[in-house]
């Protein structure tokens, strides 16, 4: 049953003055519990187990009760308070089972040595303990023992003692068996220090001597980090070494990444005869070798072993270099070989120069045994492709099979063939040189050299020119002659003859062919006038030349129609005079591009000074007035182009079904003064707050502008309140005109002002 004892007791002294007494003492026949409560100090004398109590606090309804005992009372000299786990603590002496122990007490301390050798001291209250010469033997059960090694302490730590403050040893700790766990639980830093101070040659080692695991030594923190520093300025200030011929190194970690990270030293991975691999497990990773900033470079290097990149047996794409900036990229070789093979495409493509150059060999492209075609700039691009060079002996061999060699330009290019020496073309087949929309020239440079045709000595028929459709043959020649079978050879030359439809051929066969060319003035007349006689001036596509030297003039007249159809190019020009179509005084239609074909009909060019009229007596000047749905330009944008449609009193008349659209010159300004150098713009004067019944005056710089210019201007204003911007004035002045507002709503404006004006007259 608890006992509660709160009663305070009180004695009266002289003039009824009170003293508090010291509460009484508690005898009972058992030690008191957290359920005992009594005023603070007050004793509890336990009868049974011979022990003292002080009541010490009560917190929480809860007693705190400490057990007292005086100094020298209980005990004898040499024996030590000793508790037990439930139960209070009681006298008890050291004793030695063997008999060789001697304690003997004094004031403060207890010696305890071995029997006939010196004495040794182990104060109780403080100091340290030193052994004397000799064994010294402290005996404790299973829990202290000795080994009796001559002037040393050995205690045998069996169970799990505790020590109430540091420990310290002179020399060593050693375990001769069993495990050894060092915990600390205090939440601070350093919670556990092993600490080296004893001079430049200390060392600190964790030596597993024989564990053979994994985890034989192991550096475990559950929830934080594991930091290892060394301040050794030296390549080897930390060392991992598996010392055993046949050990490795084994590093995982998790999603947070592995970093090495130096200021400016170098990173080595040597591995002696042994590979080298990062990301070799199979897993989709991005391995990351070097970074872009300055001058970093990646290098790799093998001795006599290849180097590979994605040479494995998986379908993946493998970039060496980058495409940013300047970046480059170089692949090169020594004596040996430099091999590109790809089972599928291989595309080399360069933004800049693409250059395949050989200093001591033979450059081949499609020299293998492989029937596949060889494209060179077959891309649809316009370019410029090159082959060979005009150094030295250079060579340019274009050798074919049965496949033959084709050379073709399309469009308006040109294949040119310029040789400084001979060109030949020798042909165990036929030969052909044709045009289907220019002329064939042979010979029609300014240079006075021969041109032989057919000279060869071997019988052969040369025939020049074709009676097919409006075929010509032109033979001319300057101060030379034009000779037709003048040749020292027997043999009648032909020309035409008078029976029905005969035509008349001037063929030849080694000779030339001359009509007229002899130096006398004469007329050379082809043809006549009577009946149906036609005179046809037939050639291929050679083509037909009439020229005229001098003042002579070339004139073609006729009765009826006059035809001139090309079916490639067709020119007038003329060196010295006007061209003119239509000059003569005939009131005849003259039709241009009239021909229902779409085509582009272009009058006059943009050279310096040239000009375009189209005049019309009474009738009407017509562009683009047809009833075709298109669109009609007169004039350009271009610099300082201008365009000007004036009329007289007819006036100018503009039918668009109301769709008439007309750019304007424009600025925006946070502010009520804009600049617009033209005649028709728009202004927008942004963030403007005029208020109810106020005025505004807008500004317009106009180089256009004069005092007397005609201008017309509408304003409208921007925002959701009630304003009612209404224009009142435009003053024009010189180089600028202004516009008066005011605001004849309800609210002041909360938006933008857009002014538009047309300048009429200046």
């Amino acid at each position: 049953m608890a006992v509660d004892r709160q009663i305070r007791n009180r004695v009266y002294g002289i003039g009824d003055t009170t003293f508090d007494l010291p509460p009484e003492p508690i005898v009972a026949q058992r030690a008191p519990t957290t359920s005992d409560k009594a005023q603070i100090g007050t004793l509890w004398v336990d009868q049974v187990n011979d022990n003292v109590y002080v009541l010490a606090s009560v917190t929480a309804n809860s007693a705190s009760w400490q057990i007292t005992t005086a100094e020298g009372t209980g005990g004898t000299d040499g024996q030590v308070l000793i508790g037990a786990t439930g139960a209070d603590p009681d006298w008890a002496n050291i004793t030695s089972s063997g008999g060789t122990l001697v304690i003997t007490n004094g004031a403060n301390t207890i010696n305890m040595e071995v029997s006939g050798a010196t004495t040794s001291s182990f104060p109780t209250d403080a100091g340290t303990a030193n052994p004397l010469l000799g064994a010294t033997n402290i005996a404790g059960g299973t829990n202290i023992g000795t080994t009796g090694v001559g002037n040393s302490v050995t205690i045998n730590l069996d169970a799990s003692p505790s020590v109430a403050g540091s420990l310290t040893a002179g020399d060593s700790l050693t375990m001769s068996a069993g495990t050894m766990t060092i915990t600390a639980d205090d939440n601070t830093a350093d919670v556990i220090y092993l600490h080296a101070d004893g001079g430049t040659s200390e060392t600190i080692r964790l030596h597993a001597d024989q564990g053979t695991g994994v985890a034989s030594i192991g550096l475990i923190s559950d929830v934080g980090g594991i930091t290892m520093d060394s301040g050794l300025a030296s390549a080897d200030a930390i060392n991992i070494d598996a010392s055993d011929a046949a050990g490795g190194i084994d590093i995982d970690y998790g999603t947070g990444g592995c970093a090495v990270d130096g200021a400016n030293g170098a990173f080595t991975l040597q591995t002696g005869t042994g590979a080298i691999n990062l990301g070799a497990d199979a897993a989709a990773k991005t391995i990351t070798v070097g970074n872009a900033t300055g001058a970093s470079s990646v290098v790799v290097n093998v001795g006599t072993g290849a180097a590979s990149f994605g040479a494995n047996a998986t379908a993946h794409t493998t970039t060496i270099g980058s495409t940013n900036t300047t970046a480059s990229t170089v692949v090169q070789s020594g004596t040996g070989d430099l091999t590109m093979t790809s089972t599928d495409a291989a595309t080399i493509d360069a933004a800049g120069v693409l250059e395949l150059n050989s200093s001591g060999g033979i450059i081949g492209i499609g020299n293998d045994a492989v029937a596949q075609n060889i494209n060179i700039g077959t891309g649809a691009a316009a370019r410029t492709i090159t082959m060979g060079n005009v150094s030295g002996a250079t060579a340019l061999a274009l050798n074919a099979g049965t496949g033959g060699i084709a050379l073709a330009s399309t469009g308006t290019g040109d294949i040119t063939i310029d040789s400084d020496d001979t060109i030949l073309i020798d042909s165990d087949g036929v030969l052909e040189i044709n045009s289907s929309a220019g002329i064939i020239g042979i010979g029609n440079d300014a240079d006075a050299f021969g041109i032989n045709i057919g000279t060869g000595a071997a019988a052969r028929t040369i025939t020049m020119g074709n009676g097919t459709g409006a075929t010509s043959l032109v033979l001319d020649c300057g101060t030379g002659a034009l000779n037709i079978g003048t040749n020292a050879v027997a043999h009648t030359v032909t020309i035409g003859n008078g029976t029905g439809a005969t035509a008349v051929a001037i063929n030849s066969g080694t000779g030339a062919i001359d009509i007229g060319t002899n130096a006398v003035a004469h007329t050379v007349t082809m043809g006549n006038v009577t009946g149906a006689t036609a005179l046809a001036l037939n050639s291929g596509t050679g083509g037909i030349a009439l020229a005229s030297t001098g003042a002579g003039d070339i004139t073609l007249d006729s009765d009826d129609t006059l035809l001139i159809d090309a079916d490639g190019v067709l020119e007038l020009n003329s060196s010295a005079g006007a061209i003119s179509i239509g000059n003569d005084a005939d009131a005849q239609a003259i039709n241009v591009g009239t021909g229902a074909a779409a085509r582009t009909i272009t009058v006059g060019n943009g050279t310096g000074a040239t000009s375009v009229v189209l005049n019309a007596g009474t009738g009407a000047v017509n562009v683009g007035t047809n009833a075709v749905a298109h669109t009609t330009t007169v004039g350009t944008t271009t610099g300082a182009a201008d365009t000007t449609i004036q009329s007289g009193t007819g006036g100018i008349s503009i039918e668009a079904a109301g769709i008439v659209d007309m750019v304007p010159a424009t600025d925006s300004q946070a502010a009520t003064t804009v600049t617009i150098n033209a005649n028709v713009g728009v202004a927008t004067f942004t963030g403007q707050t005029t208020g109810a019944g106020a005025q505004v005056t807008l500004t317009v710089t106009n180089s256009v502008c004069t005092v007397n210019s005609a201008i017309l201007a509408t304003v409208a204003n921007k925002g959701a309140n009630d304003c009612r911007l209404t224009m009142e004035r435009v003053t024009p002045g010189a180089g600028s005109f202004t516009v008066q507002c005011q605001n004849n709503g309800a609210a002041a404006l909360n938006g933008d002002i857009i002014l538009t004006f047309w300048i009429i007259a200046a």
